[in-house]
């Protein structure tokens, strides 16, 4: 009904990159963006060959579940993290769970090493994809709190913003590293 409809413009879009000079990012919060950038990238070099990765091992029904624990595991951790972030800070949170990451990666490799039916096999996926998503929770709420908190107050949208284009080209970028590696060297490359 048109009277639900908007009876003026609250906002107005500005299309310009007056809000984008580095003036208007602190150093620290490049250097972030550089760190963010090589973090991502490793990150997604890893992602992207997973799934076929775990289909030599497991149903391609099986790899979904693997998927949806670690979806869920960052789902329910979430608020949990951002109490640790408020509490502990958002350079430590995000520490740990990288570090958390670092040794999880190459554990879905090792744990093909071992005797296990599938079974077994997919529960021990499953526990370690749910670990990689809780990581992944405190990651992102600590980073979205570390560039709040780096930015300048009149810049913390644009700063938001360029925190999110640097994952996405990371994004791009590791997919493409991740892919050529298992292609040419294997998937024990891609972990390490």
């Amino acid at each position: 009904r048109a009277r639900y409809l908007p009876q003026r413009v609250l906002h107005v879009l500005e299309i310009s990159s007056h809000n984008l000079k580095m003036k208007n990012f602190p150093g620290n919060l490049r250097w972030y963006y550089a760190v963010t950038f090589l973090l991502f990238t490793g990150f997604l070099s890893f992602y992207v060959g997973l799934p076929i990765f775990l289909n030599n091992y497991v149903s391609l029904s099986e790899v979904f579940v693997i998927y949806v624990a670690s979806s869920l595991a960052s789902a329910i951790t979430y608020s949990q993290s951002g109490r640790w972030v408020s509490k502990l800070g958002g350079k430590r949170i995000q520490t740990l769970a990288v570090i958390g990451r670092i040794i999880l990666f190459p554990s879905f490799f090792l744990v093909t090493f071992l005797d296990l039916d599938a079974l077994s096999l997919v529960i021990v996926f499953c526990a370690l994809h749910a670990l990689v998503g809780f990581c992944w929770a405190s990651i992102s709420v600590a980073g979205n709190a570390l560039v709040c908190n780096m930015s300048y107050p009149d810049f913390r949208a644009e700063s938001t913003g360029m925190y999110n284009a640097t994952i996405g080209l990371a994004s791009i970028a590791g997919a493409l590293i991740g892919g050529f590696i298992a292609q040419y060297f294997g998937y024990l490359v891609v972990f390490l």
